[in-house]
């Protein structure tokens, strides 16, 4: 093989190294990036609850599901949660689907989607939840951050308006 086949052959196998690596980097530097704050979560499903009101919260239920599948996947119920107190749920298992999914709170008999997951095999879902008040009626307002596996959400909402 002639000297300049060599030096041919070592600078496209370079130059091809150095486009891997840059691409492999920058789908890392991407998925840092669309994670923010909830890269230091693990895989799976990660559901967190602060109860910030002084009164207990009672029967909770987090269920992944759409329309067409509303109870896909139950994931956790809480049965009380005390005042001023916090609580996390963990599973590394999330059920495979073949559609999108939705992470549903589910308090007296009403459904509140937290989550829109827009892919059928999500590899990290977080939601964060600050219960921040409780009416005169006992619906609840809740904060909720979260990461779906593609991008980050932050909402405020009613319960009684959410239904």
């Amino acid at each position: 093989m002639s000297k300049k086949r060599k030096i041919l052959i070592f600078t496209f196998s370079g130059i091809f190294i150095f486009i891997i690596g840059g691409w492999i980097l920058l789908n890392y530097l991407l998925l840092l990036l669309l994670e923010g704050e909830y890269r230091h979560y693990d895989e799976g499903l990660t559901i967190e609850i602060h109860n910030k009101t002084g009164e207990t919260i009672q029967n909770l239920d987090f269920i992944l599901g759409n329309i067409e599948h509303p109870n896909f996947q139950k994931v956790a119920s809480i049965y009380s949660l005390d005042p001023d107190t916090n609580m996390k749920i963990t599973s590394s298992k999330i059920k495979k689907a073949n559609f999108d999914l939705s992470l549903f709170f589910n308090y007296k008999d009403n459904r509140t989607s937290l989550l829109y997951i827009p892919v059928a095999e999500p590899y990290k879902i977080v939601a964060v939840i600050n219960i921040i008040n409780v009416d005169n009626k006992g619906n609840l307002t809740i904060e909720c951050g979260g990461y779906d596996s593609v991008f980050q959400h932050e909402m405020e909402l009613r319960e009684d308006e959410a239904s």
